[in-house]
């Protein structure tokens, strides 16, 4: 064999290990630059879907108790023992419930298990099976999955009235979706009370927490006769613990009976809400609920900064005090509804 045919072997082996070394460094700066890249875009956008589809969750929950008027038994009916009014207000509470049987207006009735919200949540990125994921699946972001459910974090909701009776002690238990994010920050959104918020950067004891909608809280004029009106929304789930999946998640969610007047247009010298929360962030969360309320409420009315409800919170829970002014009473109305949700993994977004 001739010395020019050896260097010409020799060339075509180092040319190809060049080009391979050429192919497998854009592979690199590919997975190193180009994939993350495109991983955290496909989860800014999928959580931004995840944020539309709680703003949207909400409002067709919410739908169903604001269609459905509170349940209010006939003046001649005795209060059963699913109601919260004490025994000591009772003649004064049949007082109200006849106002309130009286004067109700149905949109329509919704009964027991009547009707059902399926909707289906995805925390899967990526749109299905590609190209990529078939045949070279390193190439492809790495899809994310969640923590979808109904977990339990003891938290609760007090009204007390006249600084000593506790009327309501009210489960903030809501629907959560923990992300499981690969390439971007991690994110929980929840519906709780008939309110959106949305958890970022949460370590221990710490966490960003927003509020997208708010509860069914109401305090307006607060100068003559403060009135406070709250809608309890209470979720219990078929199972317990959550469902941690990168496959879709089936959410059943229906109204399990009409809701309740847990008070009915009542008079009290002062009323205190009471939000029990698992950590500081979320009682400064509610606190920021109480304040906007306030705000909200008052926009059009004479009352000053001064003469606010005031709102304090702490390591573990936030208060308002709404009391009377002189010669006058804050009128309280609370109804509650009870929800039932079922969660289950499904195979394909097909409802």
């Amino acid at each position: 064999m001739s010395p020019g045919l050896d260097d010409e072997a020799l060339s075509e082996v180092v040319g190809f290990v060049l080009i391979l070394a050429l192919v497998m460094a854009a592979i690199s700066l590919y997975i190193t630059y180009v994939l993350p890249a495109q991983g955290r875009e496909d989860e800014i956008q999928k959580m931004g879907d995840v944020r539309d589809w709680f703003v949207n969750y909400k409002t067709q929950v919410d739908t169903l108790w604001m269609n459905s008027p509170p349940h209010v038994p006939s003046p001649s009916d005795t209060l059963s023992p699913s109601y919260h009014y004490p025994r000591s207000q009772d003649a004064s509470s049949m007082d109200a419930l006849s106002w309130l049987y009286t004067n109700q207006t149905e949109l329509f009735d919704i009964t027991s298990g009547g009707t059902t919200l399926s909707q289906v949540i995805d925390p899967a990125t990526g749109s299905g099976t590609t190209p990529a994921r078939m045949f070279i699946p390193i190439l492809a972001p790495i899809r994310s999955s969640a923590r979808v459910g109904l977990p339990e974090y003891h938290e609760t909701l007090t009204i007390t009235t006249n600084s000593t009776s506790d009327y309501a002690n009210v489960s903030l238990r809501g629907l959560e979706f923990q992300s499981q994010n690969n390439y971007w920050i991690q994110q929980t959104y929840t519906y709780q009370d008939g309110g959106v918020f949305l958890v970022q950067n949460a370590t221990s004891g710490n966490a960003d927490i927003s509020v997208l909608a708010y509860p069914a809280i109401s305090i307006v004029n607060a100068t003559t006769s403060p009135e406070v009106n709250l809608m309890l929304v209470n979720m219990i789930g078929t199972e317990e613990g959550v469902i941690g999946t990168s496959s879709p998640v089936m959410v059943r969610t229906w109204l399990n009976d009409p809701p309740d007047y847990v008070i009915a247009n009542k008079n009290f010298t002062n009323v205190t809400l009471t939000a029990h929360t698992r950590s500081r962030p979320y009682a400064q969360m509610w606190a920021d609920i109480f304040n906007n309320t306030v705000r909200n409420g008052l926009i059009n009315s004479t009352a000053t900064a001064d003469s606010y409800p005031k709102v304090t919170y702490g390591d573990n829970n936030a208060s308002i005090t709404i009391d009377a002014p002189q010669n006058t009473s804050v009128n309280l109305t609370v109804s509650q509804a009870n929800y039932t949700a079922h969660l289950q993994n499904v195979q394909s977004l097909m409802e």
